[in-house]
């Protein structure tokens, strides 16, 4: 069997609902709702 690489570090979605999104000038701009794949 083989193994597959790449990315590692992945973030659970429930750990991201939620989270307070800021823009540029580091101003909240809103929250995370909800992910999609």
């Amino acid at each position: 069997m083989t193994t597959q690489t790449g990315h590692t570090e992945a973030i659970a979605a429930s750990r991201v609902i939620g989270t307070t999104v800021y823009n540029t000038q580091g101003d909240s701009i809103g929250s995370i709702e909800d992910v999609m794949l």
